[in-house]
């Protein structure tokens, strides 16, 4: 019997910001009553999803009678791919429901239309968001301002990557002779003898070149 399933995708960068992210796309899935739903941590003009291909090869195979999702840009954000997907869902009369954007009706002129509109502006969205990176390295590579994120052990100060000396931990072995008196004291107390991330990331690179 052919069944309703349900597609759900973020980016691995979404999933980072955002845990319930995933979640609530598919909570609403759920809610529509989907039969099963698949879903991928993945970019989505990558073609190789492992849950989106095992949902392709069931509607291939006449298994499935409903995508559900909540956008197009959750199946695709890639031309041939979408190209692909298109003629999948009319040679395999498999409809296709987009919680946010509506029916999706390939059968007429107007519908296909509407829907290479809605698909092509998903594409559009991930071409202005490559253009928009590219454009931010350029300018830190030139301007040799440093990026969004600091490797392990630096901070961003000023534009530029520093040490980053904070005491964060007290290591037992280096623990005051008076600890128990100052026991109610935070870590990064100053009457703690404590240890930054910088000097932690120095001594596993240490240890990593010794090994």
């Amino acid at each position: 019997m052919a069944r309703i399933i349900g597609y759900a995708r973020v980016s691995t960068q979404e999933q980072a910001d955002d845990h319930n992210a995933l979640k609530q796309q598919m909570h609403r899935l759920e809610q529509f009553g989907v039969d099963e739903i698949y879903h991928d941590i993945q970019s989505g003009a990558n073609a190789e999803r492992e849950a989106f291909t095992q949902l392709l090869d069931l509607v291939k195979q006449g298994e499935v009678e409903l995508i559900v999702a909540t956008r197009w840009d959750r199946l695709t954000r890639q031309e041939l791919l979408y190209l692909e997907l298109k003629a999948i869902l009319r040679d395999s009369n498999t409809k296709l429901h987009l919680l946010d954007q509506g029916e999706v009706d390939l059968s007429t002129a107007f519908g296909e239309l509407s829907a290479d509109m809605q698909a092509m502006f998903a594409v559009h969205e991930r071409r202005m968001l490559r253009e928009r990176v590219k454009n931010g390295f350029d300018f830190r590579r030139t301007n040799q301002v440093a990026w969004t994120r600091a490797p392990w052990g630096y901070v961003i100060k000023d534009d530029k990557y520093i040490l980053d000396n904070e005491p964060i931990i007290c290591l037992l072995a280096e623990r005051p002779e008076n600890y128990l008196e100052i026991s109610a004291e935070p870590d990064t107390s100053p009457l703690l003898l404590g240890i930054s991330i910088s000097q932690i990331a120095g001594a596993c690179y240490l240890r990593s070149m010794r090994s």
